[in-house]
């Protein structure tokens, strides 16, 4: 078909050679085909082939071929370097030039962690750029260890993952030490608990003092919630906005008919034990004593709206929730 309609290649766009494409092209018909049209086009599948890429199906070559128009040194690059799922994703090329730059750094500076990590994602690469510490200029352990444990050490220091190295401490145990102490209100500024001498046993002090606080909250349940919400009450009371009552629940037992009323889980994911913690609130909509509506607010905004079996709330309840919102004064952690 090409030789038949006599095309000047030279001045035939992406688009147009493209549209030359046919069903029942192979993988490596296909190949050769744009080869021999964008001859540059080598270089990135000599890369390819380095890497032992295979092609599944046509559309995968396409694909690349699509992302070399537009970005062809920097797929022959990621190729080079052997991140071979980072060169198939289009949102990396899109990222800005400095994201882009301080990434070229880190890969040049560790190829053999682009080697090992080749599956490396976009969303991996930018949870190890956005730490508060310079990933580029750490030595390859670190780095493999921080990129096995992101989950766990993304907010950590330096400091603290120094520690936990040497120390030979599993990054989910120390997220877990530290939500702990957290939980125990220890001063987590403070060495002693960051760093503490025998992990073992600290940890096991922690665990103990988190039991009983959780005992204690356990048998207080009822009174620690009135607490927790009681500051909220007080700046914002029961109030009727467009027909509906809207209020912050005072007990655990009104949660409880709530639930019951609206067939809705708030016992059974135990949201007081939530709202103890300060992790939520919820406020409750009715409409001439009948229960109506639940939301659950998070750093006030809503996360979870809803009506009886979790159905979608009516938009005059939105309307209404959303007046109550902006005249409400909370803080919700």
């Amino acid at each position: 078909r090409i030789v038949k309609d006599k095309i000047r290649y030279s001045d035939t766009s992406f688009s147009d050679l493209l549209d030359f494409e046919t069903d029942d092209m192979t993988i490596q018909t296909l190949k050769e085909f744009y080869l021999h049209y964008y001859k540059d086009f080598k270089y990135t599948v000599l890369k390819i082939d380095r890497a032992n890429i295979t092609y599944n199906t046509t559309k995968s070559i396409r694909h690349i071929f699509s992302l070399w128009t537009y970005y062809p040194k920097e797929i022959e690059g990621l190729y080079s370097l052997s991140l071979t799922t980072l060169a198939i994703t289009e949102e990396y090329y899109r990222k800005s030039s400095d994201f882009k730059k301080k990434a070229l750094k880190l890969f040049l500076r560790h190829k053999n962690f682009c080697k090992k990590y080749s599956t490396l994602t976009l969303n991996e690469l930018e949870g190890l750029l956005n730490t508060d510490f310079d990933v580029v200029n750490l030595d390859e352990d670190t780095l493999d260890f921080i990129h096995s444990n992101l989950y766990y050490t993304k907010n950590l220091s330096m400091k603290q993952i120094n520690y936990i190295m040497k120390n030979n401490i599993q990054a989910d145990e120390y997220d877990t030490y530290l939500r702990k102490c957290r939980k125990a209100k220890h001063d987590m500024s403070d060495s002693y608990w960051l760093f503490p001498n025998d992990f073992e046993k600290r940890m096991e002090k922690v665990m103990e003092e988190v039991s009983n606080i959780e005992k204690y909250e356990d048998e207080h349940k009822d009174e620690i919630y009135f607490e927790t919400v009681q500051k909220f009450i007080e700046k914002n009371p029961s109030v009727k906005i467009d027909g509906y009552e809207i209020y912050i629940p005072e007990t655990i037992e009104d949660i409880k008919f709530q639930a019951d009323m609206l067939n809705q889980c708030l016992i059974r994911m135990d949201y007081p034990k939530k709202v103890i913690d300060n992790n939520c609130l919820l406020v409750f909509l009715r409409k001439d004593g009948e229960p109506m509506a639940t939301c659950e607010l998070r750093q006030n905004e809503i996360v979870q709206f809803r009506m009886k079996s979790n159905s979608s709330v009516t938009e005059d309840m939105n309307v209404a929730m959303n007046k109550w919102l902006e005249k409400a004064n909370l803080k919700v952690a």
